[in-house]
């Protein structure tokens, strides 16, 4: 994937440093940064140029909420390289979720040498993809999944990612999972990591959530770990096929996006179930009201 890189330059109160550097990274975040290295006086970011939405980013800038702050930033291109690959060789440690689940390497770590009774256990083999559990918006997904009874129900993991939260729901007995995501990446690595999993009912689609006017099945659960503005132009696609009482879980977004969140919710009609957050990330839980 071409990827550009980013340095935004911070001049402001030493006091108010930490706060601002959060703030940059998350107004980076919406319009459409991915990864950040945070240095002594600036922030790297990381973003495929059709995700990045400048407009957005000088607006915010421009009007950002602490006085007495200027941040400027220049942009340039980055070689068209595998940027996960000496990351994917050396791998990552197991991650457990509530005693229930673990999430592993399955490149460089055996079932042997996990802790023997976990129920759920899910190998991950990364290709460039977002989704090893080490991420905490990836593990809140997580735990609310473990606590659905998914027996029968048919999933939909919108932005799927390694596939890690439709294999777990399939781990979960879950009928049918539709899986989609824009990057072709991502849809190759969900269809190996189902492979190499033993899952066999993941059905996997290069798009975006333009697909699902194509669909007919409607979903008991709709997974969405995914960048807030996304969630706030999709979350009415996912309302529309949805289930009666059907149930949203929704991350990847920052506390302080809640309200937008949950005032998008409820034009539509979902109702706010649970809410947990991790660090500075946020995870909604909805249910559809019955008709």
């Amino acid at each position: 994937m071409k990827y550009q890189k980013a340095e935004f330059t911070i001049n402001c109160k030493n006091e108010d440093k930490p706060i601002v550097i959060d703030l940059v990274i998350s107004i980076a975040g919406e319009a459409g940064f991915e990864s950040f290295e945070d240095h002594l006086d600036k922030v790297v970011g990381y973003v495929q140029p059709h995700l990045l939405n400048t407009e957005m980013l000088t607006s915010e800038f421009q009007n950002f909420p602490i006085s007495d702050v200027e941040i400027s930033y220049e942009l340039q291109s980055v070689a068209d390289i595998n940027w996960n690959l000496v990351w994917e060789e050396s791998g990552f440690e197991p991650v457990y979720i509530n005693k229930q689940c673990v999430v592993y390497d399955a490149k460089h770590t055996s079932q042997s040498q996990l802790i023997e009774d976990i129920s759920i256990k899910i190998g991950i083999e990364t290709q460039q993809a977002f989704g090893t559990g080490t991420h905490p918006t990836t593990q809140m997904m997580l735990k609310q999944i473990l606590q659905l009874d998914l027996n029968g129900t048919n999933v939909l993991d919108c932005g799927c990612g390694t596939g890690v939260l439709g294999i777990a729901a399939a781990k979960k007995q879950a009928q049918k999972i539709i899986a989609y995501d824009i990057d072709e990446w991502s849809v190759n690595n969900t269809q190996h990591n189902a492979c190499i999993n033993n899952v066999s009912n993941i059905e996997t689609f290069k798009a975006d959530s333009a697909i699902l006017s194509r669909i007919k099945i409607r979903f008991d659960l709709v997974l969405a770990n995914i960048n807030r503005n996304i969630l706030l132009a999709d979350m009415p696609t996912f309302s529309s096929v949805m289930k009666s009482d059907g149930t949203l879980v929704l991350s990847g977004f920052y506390k302080e996006d809640c309200a937008l969140l949950l005032a998008k919710a409820e034009s539509l009609a979902l109702k706010a179930t649970d809410y947990k957050y991790q660090d500075q990330w946020a995870c909604f839980v909805f249910k559809k009201e019955k008709n």
